[in-house]
């Protein structure tokens, strides 16, 4: 019988960590689709104002809400990166363990736990891996990681995919 798998080690939740984080997991739509809610908004704004003889604030106000929700797609990996930062949990120490019954991260403000059993997929990228549980990825940095635990994760997500086909 081989002896169970364990690893430990600790990161800082800093600006670096945040981005790969972003860049890894989110599937951006630069299409003009990404663009549909700004687009309506603003075309319903100067429908109003074209139809109103007095724009008043409502018009203005849909007009300035398209603009600012164009800027939040354009702009979306700074936005969410900014926001992570002025989080709590930036620049605070995070704990990750990954062992035979799962992968735990725990910090001074989450303590989250994803069994095996739990994840749906195990995907491997270039910077580290993804895995998905509930419809929702999470980000795991090869930074933080030793060659042992990349074999034992590479053999994990295999493990994952077969069950799943």
């Amino acid at each position: 019988m081989s002896p169970s798998f364990s690893y430990s080690t600790t990161f800082i939740l800093d600006k670096a960590y945040f981005i790969e984080c972003y860049q890894q997991t989110v599937i951006q739509d630069r299409t003009w689709r990404a663009y549909k809610k700004a687009i309506m908004l603003m075309v319903v704004g100067l429908i109003l104002l074209m139809a109103i003889e007095e724009g008043g604030y409502l018009t203005s106000f849909l007009i300035a809400l398209g603009i600012l929700e164009a800027l939040s797609v354009r702009y979306q990996q700074a936005w969410w990166v900014t926001r992570q930062g002025l989080s709590r949990a930036a620049d605070n120490e995070a704990k990750l363990t990954i062992d035979e019954s799962g992968i735990e991260i725990h910090s001074a403000f989450a303590n989250t736990v994803w069994s095996w059993d739990a994840i749906e997929k195990l995907q491997e990228t270039s910077l580290g891996w993804i895995l998905q549980h509930n419809q929702t990825r999470h980000y795991l940095s090869n930074r933080h990681l030793d060659e042992q635990t990349l074999h034992f994760l590479a053999q994990k997500a295999e493990q994952i995919r077969m069950k799943n086909h």
